[in-house]
């Protein structure tokens, strides 16, 4: 699983939780199998999640303007996004059954 399919999962997470439950049938099948599989791959995952994150979040911050207000912003976001993604994989690794889990996150 590569750090882009990681993303997308989040993201139709978040679309989901704006709609009524009735409409997120295939949102609910999504984040099942999605949570399996990144249970599946937890260490490949932290793996990647830990080295490539860090050289994606550089790359943005290199192509953004040399300003200093726009670099202490972007090495603050790294930080932010790093624990965000940390607090997030630890949760998965406390969580062993997706359906639960989708139906705590109102996928389901």
């Amino acid at each position: 699983m590569n750090t882009s399919s990681f993303f997308v999962l989040l993201a139709l997470l978040t679309v989901c939780s704006a709609e009524p439950v009735s409409n997120c049938g295939l949102f609910c099948n999504l984040c099942q199998q999605g949570l399996s599989l990144i249970q599946r791959n937890l260490v490949a995952i932290e793996s990647v999640t830990h080295d490539e994150l860090i050289g994606v979040i550089n790359h943005v911050c290199n192509l953004a303007p040399n300003v200093d207000i726009v670099r202490l912003v972007c090495d603050v976001a790294k930080d932010d996004v790093i624990d965000g993604i940390n607090k997030l994989l630890a949760f998965l690794k406390k969580s062993t059954d997706p359906s639960t889990t989708c139906h705590q996150l109102y996928l389901c």
